[in-house]
């Protein structure tokens, strides 16, 4: 790959391949995983969450041996609410995303330097009460009411980022997440095995949010549904 005429003169050397690697190998399946753990925790923790999900996924894949586009799987309202809920629970990327701006930024009576590093956790603005009461319980009623408030949830928060420098990986994460919270609930049957919150609950910003140091994850009994 140094050698390779492929990448650009300026590309071809051992730092960029490694900070290329990282890219794809932590953000593509660490935060998907830390998602779809968490995600699937909630759901099986709560047997109200878990049975309007599979009523809208047995009415939605008559078939379990049918794979639904993820387009389609989108239109599913509940499916669409868990999903939302889950990111948010799961924070996404927890470290926060400095931008350094090379001239000064005036924003309302402020005056930030050039030079100064600005970011926010995404973490802080899950947790953000003003806009998503009792925020530690996972409750995907909040993206199904009709209050005006939905909007401004998805705008207060957005686990990809926004603007030039969002994830890569938007479309291909959603995807995922769809397609395999879908399948996993339309063809099995899970039940929690000896998994408490603190398990899977963000407790440390390691780039990724992560829990606690010895926290088991997320251990389940399976049974086909069928």
């Amino acid at each position: 790959m140094l050698n390779s005429q492929a990448f650009l003169p300026f590309d071809r050397n051992v730092p960029h391949l490694i900070a290329t690697a990282q890219n794809i190998i932590g953000p593509g399946t660490t935060t998907t995983a830390a998602f779809l753990t968490r995600t699937t925790f909630h759901i099986l923790n709560n047997p109200r969450i878990l049975s309007n999900l599979k009523a809208e996924l047995n009415a939605a894949i008559p078939d379990p041996a049918m794979i639904p586009s993820s387009p389609d799987l989108e239109k599913l309202p509940y499916l669409t609410a868990v999903i939302h809920e889950g990111h948010r629970i799961s924070h996404g990327v927890s470290h926060r995303l400095q931008r350094v701006a090379r001239e000064p930024i005036i924003y309302k009576t402020w005056i930030i330097p050039a030079g100064t590093p600005v970011g926010m956790t995404p973490s802080i603005m899950a947790m953000n009460e003003d806009v998503f009461p009792n925020p530690k319980i996972f409750d995907p009623d909040r993206y199904l009411d009709t209050s005006g408030m939905v909007r401004r949830r998805k705008a207060a928060f957005n686990p990809f980022g926004k603007g030039p420098r969002s994830c890569l990986g938007i479309n291909l994460a959603t995807a995922e997440a769809y397609i395999i919270l879908a399948m996993m609930f339309r063809r099995f049957d899970f039940e929690l095995f000896e998994t408490k919150r603190e398990d899977v609950d963000v407790a440390r910003d390691y780039f990724a949010a992560l829990p606690k140091v010895g926290a088991r994850g997320l251990r389940v009994l399976v049974r086909s549904s069928e």
